[in-house]
């Protein structure tokens, strides 16, 4: 990393922390998917993959932590590994947010809810066993943890603009 932590405004802890956090859910519910069915692993990495390219070309690319690490799970890594800057100020020119909700955050929605959406179609169509819900219960407390985790970095962005940013200096 060229970028030294002590120029953001978020600890290399917290990024870390984050990131571990995700890792640990994607992990947690690709064992989930795998228990009952191959082809819902295959649509999770999916949605997973378009999140972690096409989300990181709209969102990304005109962040000014572009190329840096950032509390949104180093998202801003990536997005400088595979795309060039764009040329606009921020996201929110040419329907940049109506992009950013579409092309982004619905990918990330639905991987995150694709556990649970499986899991719901499988009660319906043949029950839960006991185990099913202990899983269901442990995917939410670590989806929770990963929401709040990310709430704290977005909270320490200092990106205006950005609708995900509560910070109370706007």
């Amino acid at each position: 990393m060229t970028t030294k932590c002590s120029e953001l405004p978020w600890s290399k802890r917290l990024i870390q922390v984050n990131l571990i956090a995700l890792i640990i859910a994607m992990v947690f519910s690709t064992y989930m998917l795998l228990i009952k069915s191959w082809i819902f692993v295959i649509i999770y990495w999916i949605a997973w993959g378009l999140y972690f390219t096409v989300g990181r070309y709209v969102s990304c690319r005109h962040c000014e932590f572009y190329g840096k690490p950032c509390t949104s799970w180093c998202m801003g890594l990536i997005g400088g590994k595979l795309y060039k800057r764009s040329e606009k100020k921020h996201i929110f020119e040419d329907k940049g947010m109506l992009k950013m909700m579409f092309f982004d955050v619905s990918f990330f929605v639905i991987a995150a809810l694709l556990p649970v959406i499986v899991y719901i179609y499988y009660f319906f169509i043949s029950g839960l066993s006991l185990i099913d819900l202990i899983l269901l219960t442990i995917y939410g407390l670590i989806a929770i943890v990963v929401f709040l985790l990310h709430q704290i970095g977005c909270n320490k962005c200092p990106l205006k603009q950005c609708p995900m940013n509560k910070s109370k200096e706007k």
